[in-house]
């Protein structure tokens, strides 16, 4: 369907008036789904992220989004511990604030860590009980698959330990809540379009009614001017016959404008194609 510059402006402004609402009211991304931002969100629901020493031990995906992630928080050190150090050197190049530390000093670096990530690929334990040896709060993030990090350090009254099971649980549980805010969204969008669609009709509408409001006014322009020529007339009795005129004008379009405005959408199709081949202004269209 041809448009318009004015319809498509108006689709675009409605968009992103629309878009702007959905994002001010619905907070879709208060309910992520990926585990490694849940994590860190988690972590900031129970300590200040400022000033603290985190440990990150791998580098592969799910490793580096976790990184990426407290790349961007106030965190006083992060800390790389991987087997491969060519892959810990490259986080290096794109992280350059990081630190890397070999693999077997991963229990060192832990003593003084506030923050332990933990996501290898690793088939046994990477990080064991009777090997951890703190006496202060930290918090453990298990990312791994199978589990990386000690299931009995959960025991310790130092540790809070965040598991796979654990983070997967609050990813269903946003995944429900981004279902609703879907369906909100379609509702705010579904107002929009209902909006949208009587502007369009209305606008059909309008665009006959100023044909017709065209075609009158040229008639009485025309009359007014006939009658000045013919008539001796002073400029009172010029006043009274322009308001006259005018007030002919607003009765000849009451009528038209009250029947058009309530015909249904059909109807006022058919309407608006004889009144653009009746009374068409030239130049018009």
């Amino acid at each position: 369907m041809w448009m318009s510059k004015k319809e498509m402006a108006k689709i675009f402004r409605e968009a992103i008036t629309c878009a702007k609402e959905i994002k001010r009211d619905i907070h879709i991304s208060e309910h992520p789904l990926s585990l490694s931002y849940i994590a860190i969100k988690e972590l900031r629901q129970h300590i200040s992220l400022k000033d603290k020493n985190a440990l990150i031990i791998g580098s592969g995906k799910m490793a580096t989004l976790a990184l990426t992630y407290l790349i961007e928080e106030d965190l006083n050190s992060i800390t790389i511990c991987n087997r491969s150090v060519d892959h810990a050197q490259k986080l290096k190049q794109q992280y350059p604030a990081i630190t890397i530390k070999d693999y077997h000093q991963r229990y060192d670096v832990l003593k003084k860590c506030d923050i332990l990530i933990s996501a290898t690929s690793s088939p046994h334990l990477v990080i064991e009980e009777d090997k951890v040896n703190i006496n202060h709060d930290i918090y453990m993030i298990d990312l791994a698959l199978p589990r990386d990090i000690d299931d009995a350090l959960k025991n310790d009254e130092h540790i809070f330990l965040m598991d796979l099971n654990y983070l997967q649980e609050i990813s269903h549980e946003n995944e429900e809540k981004r279902k609703q805010c879907i369906n909100d969204s379609k509702i705010i969008i579904d107002g929009y379009l209902k909006q949208l669609y009587h502007w369009f009709e209305n606008e059909k509408v309008d665009e006959s009614l100023m044909l017709l409001q065209q075609y009158y006014q040229q008639v009485i322009d025309d009359t007014d001017a006939i009658l000045e020529n013919k008539l001796n007339l002073d400029e009172h009795e010029k006043y009274f016959l322009k308001k006259t005129l005018h007030l002919m004008h607003m009765r000849l379009l009451k009528q038209p404008i009250q029947v058009l405005k309530h015909l249904d959408k059909d109807k006022q199709d058919l309407y608006n194609q004889v009144i653009d081949a009746l009374f068409q202004v030239e130049g018009e269209k």
